[in-house]
């Protein structure tokens, strides 16, 4: 997690337009630098945490308002299905490969 602390600051900010958390792929679509892109993580589960305590997902059903980079910033969440949301949100915000 180190190397992805150290990478937020350096990405881009943008403005989420859609999350979708499925079984076994998160995905964020977001506007940066006036592109779209879409991001993709495996959603990570954790057979040992306890939702009763706490849901997986703080703010569901609206993290379309949150900017990208906040979002990006759930790597260092507890709950993993927050973690894949923000590795999705990092690799949205990466820029594209040179041509």
């Amino acid at each position: 997690m180190d190397i992805l602390q150290a990478l937020l600051p350096l990405v881009p900010d943008g403005k989420v337009l859609q999350v979708e958390i499925g079984l076994h792929w998160t995905a964020v679509l977001a506007e940066v630098d006036g592109r779209e892109a879409c991001g993709l993580a495996s959603t990570l589960q954790n057979a040992e945490y306890e939702h009763a305590r706490r849901p997986s997902v703080c703010e569901a059903g609206h993290l379309e308002h949150f900017s990208a980079r906040d979002l990006a910033a759930l790597v260092a969440s507890e709950s993993f299905t927050e973690v894949s949301v923000g590795l999705a949100a990092v690799n949205a915000l990466l820029p594209p490969p040179p041509n």
